[in-house]
This record gives C-alpha cells, structure tokens and sequence, in this order.
C-alpha cells in the first residue's frame, strides 16, 4: 500500500522535526536556568536584572509552546497515535481475521433469514465474495463454489438478495458512530416471484370469497406474508435503527400482523403516483 507508507514516512519525518524542536527549547531553558546561577553569584546591576528578565520571559514562553496543550509535546504523542493506527491498518494478519469475522456474521445471518422464509436453500455454505461482489456457496469435496447467478429459481434470489443486504446493513451498523452507509434500505417488489404485477388483489379477493384457490397459490399467500415476516424481525433484530422501505404490489393483508410495518401511501387508482405529477415538466 504505497500511498500509506508514504504517510507513514511523512509523519515520521514531521515526528522527528517535533523532537528537534523540542530539544531546541529544552537547550533555550538549560541556557537560562544557567544564566539564573552566574547572575545569582554576582552583584545584579539593573542592566543585568533586565536581561535575566527578558530570557526568562523567552525561555518561559518556549516552554509553554512546548508543554501547552497544543504544544510540540502533544503533538508528537497525536503523531505517534497516528502511526500506530496506521500500522496496525497494516497488519495483514489482524485485516484477515476482521475479515474472516464479519464473512462469518453475513453467511450465518444469510442462513437464518433465507431458513425463515421456508425456501429451499442452495446447496453450502452461502458466502459473500468481496471480489465477486455476488454470493457464492462452498460446498464440501468440491474444488470449485456455485455463484448465485448459477442457480437456483427466482424465488431463491429474491430470498438471498434480501437476507445479504440486511447481513451488510447489520454489518455496518455495528461502525456506528463512524458509520459511512445511509441507515435506510429501499426494496422493490420482494414479492414479485410469487404475484407478479397486480395478481396479489385478484388472489386476496379470491381467498375471501372463499374460492377455490388452490394448493399453489394458497401457498404463494402464505409465502409472501412469510416475506414480511422475516424483515419485520429483521427490523427488531437492529433495534429499529435500519429504516426499510417496500414499494410492492402486495397491500395491507401481507403484513397487517406487524405493528412495525406502516403503510405510507397507495397510488392504486389514484391520479397520482410515487413521482407526483408536480414534479414533471412537459418538457
């Protein structure tokens, strides 16, 4: 990493000016502590009276520099501080175990959440791949992972996706107060596998007339309640400090059995939409 070595090398040489500094008024007061002793051995004429006065002034003045709170001294200990966290940002050994833990915290998350759906699950170990920047899974006796992209149904990506991005918001909230990610997640029709574009009312309508619906789309109901299920707790888990917005066809009857889950607003034949009309010109 040259461009940290590089301030490494700089704050040592401003360290080692700090230092020469520092002994420079060390020598100033030495000089005026001795001029003290050879004034005090003789008769002090005025003239020789203001003259140690004006080097004690001097030297005291030096002093302070030095010893103040803003002084060379502190200084040099903010600079040592600074070193040593830079080091250690250097160590590879601490950078892999930081790396390891929170690899471990994603993947144990992401299997929970994924389990609590009820979704048949890729085969291994789900791990987050920083390089890949997609989902990987490890499987035992197997030389080469599976990536998310290369399995799976639209069900299984809607599940992985959601339980990764919350596992990386748990991640970061953990930073707090340095935290440098926005507190809030924006989800687009989590439930689109299931009720693709306006199927959900037609469905909910049907379940209440007590029609016959069918395994599947009974199951599909229940699946997509499970969904909200799942990022309510989400939501608790944090301690409510993750703000989660779902924009989706499914209404009220998806998650009306979580008080923490609010509906906002529905455009659904209304005249106006998330994009009020307002905000566009004919343009």
């Amino acid at each position: 990493m040259p461009v940290v070595d590089r301030e490494i090398i700089a704050l040592e040489t401003s360290v080692l000016e700090q230092e020469r500094l520092l002994n420079v008024a060390r020598r100033t007061r030495q000089a005026a502590e001795k001029a003290d002793e050879i004034d005090a051995g003789r008769e002090q004429t005025l003239e020789a009276v203001y003259r140690f006065i004006g080097s004690t002034e001097q030297a005291l003045a030096m002093l302070g520099d030095v010893e103040g709170e803003s002084g060379l001294a502190a200084q040099l200990a903010d600079l040592n501080v600074r070193i040593r966290r830079l080091r250690e940002e250097l160590d590879e050994d601490e950078r892999e175990q930081r790396h390891q833990d929170v690899s471990s915290k994603i993947s144990s998350y992401v299997i929970r959440f994924v389990d609590s759906l009820a979704v048949g699950g890729a085969e291994g170990i789900p791990v987050l791949d920083f390089r890949e920047l997609n989902l990987r899974f490890d499987r035992e006796k197997s030389n080469k992972p599976d990536f998310l992209w290369e399995i799976g149904s639209g069900e299984n990506w809607m599940a992985y996706h959601l339980a990764t991005l919350i596992a990386l918001h748990g991640v970061f909230l953990q930073r707090e107060p340095t935290n440098p990610v926005p507190t809030f997640l924006v989800i687009d029709q989590p439930t689109q596998v299931y009720f693709p574009s306006d199927t959900f009312d037609k469905a909910v309508a049907e379940n209440q007339d007590d029609s016959d619906l069918g395994s599947h789309t009974e199951d599909d109901l229940e699946r997509t309640k499970r969904i909200f299920a799942a990022i309510s707790r989400a939501y608790n888990s944090l301690g409510g400090r993750l703000q989660i917005i779902i924009v989706d066809h499914a209404d009220h009857h998806a998650w009306e059995e979580h008080d923490n889950i609010r509906q906002i607003a529905n455009w659904r034949g209304d005249t106006d939409y998330l994009i009020p009309r307002a905000w566009l010109t004919e343009d």
